[in-house]
């Protein structure tokens, strides 16, 4: 009677140990992406998020929240070893609030920063948040 394992109980072994192997390092993979992302996700929320609220403090008359398109003076704003680019529309409704839509983009390679429209952001290609506001007419 022979002791021990036979070269194909060994192979089968060898195999099954790196097809889990790879399962195993892709779903690791996958998961730090996912990380990665949320947390571009996250600091671009929050930079909208920021933006809205200083246009809700600031007076009326400012050029910032006059109907239009806007883009932030700070672009592009660096965080970590990531570039984000800020833009703003403010449209008029017809009982004086202002509707303020704030846009944070990313990943963009060939983004300089210079963004005409909603739809030149559209174009760009890059990854984005988007975050929509009313201002009342009657806030300070």
């Amino acid at each position: 009677m022979k002791k021990g394992f036979s070269l194909i109980e060994i192979l089968v072994v060898i195999a099954l140990v790196f097809l889990i192997s790879c399962g195993t390092i892709s779903f690791l993979m996958a998961t730090n992406k996912t990380g990665v992302d949320l947390n571009l996700k996250t600091y671009a929320s929050i930079m909208a998020h920021t933006k809205f609220i200083s246009l809700n403090k600031i007076p009326l008359a400012s050029p910032d929240i006059s109907e239009g398109w806007h883009e932030d003076k700070g672009n592009p704003i660096i965080q970590g070893s990531q570039n984000y680019y800020r833009f703003w529309r403010v449209s008029l409704d017809k009982d004086g609030s202002r509707a303020i839509n704030v846009y944070v983009t990313w990943n963009n390679n060939e983004m300089t920063g210079h963004i005409s429209s909603e739809d030149g952001l559209n174009v760009c290609g890059g990854s984005k948040v988007e975050f929509l506001g009313i201002r009342d007419a009657l806030m300070p």
